[in-house]
């Protein structure tokens, strides 16, 4: 194969990779959760997604976040506050459940992802809405 034909096909590769990643494969859910007492939200983590990926919840107060990470690799799972502080990141083990109790202090988008290299461009990524 020629250099210039390699090269095409690489560059075909990469954007068609970058395009799927906007697109965040499709995966977007939205979840409800009322607050008051402790809830807890169950999260799917896999390679390259959160599932549900939305989440709205009535109200600021605790939160459980149950994350099941089903994939054969180490994920992470990072939180930030609507003032982009950050309030958790943890690794999430293979094939195991992660609960993680948090705050969720004031009315706003919590912003959460996965810290891995390129794992939030390719869609691993999501948000918290609180209501007032």
């Amino acid at each position: 194969m020629r250099p210039a034909s390699k090269r095409s096909l690489i560059m075909i590769f990469v954007m068609a990779a970058a395009l799927g990643g906007c697109a965040g494969f499709g995966r977007i859910q939205t979840a409800r959760v009322k607050s008051g007492k402790l809830s807890v939200l169950p999260i799917e983590a896999d390679r390259f997604y959160f599932w549900p990926n939305e989440i709205r919840v009535d109200k600021p107060g605790p939160l459980a976040i149950e994350i099941k990470n089903v994939s054969p690799w180490w994920q992470n799972f990072t939180l930030k506050d609507p003032t982009w502080k950050t309030l958790e990141s943890v690794n999430l083990p293979p094939h195991e459940t992660t609960i993680i109790d948090v705050k969720l202090s004031m009315p706003g988008v919590y912003q959460f992802y996965c810290n891995r290299t390129l794992h939030t461009f390719f869609g691993m990524n999501g948000q918290i809405f609180v209501g007032k």
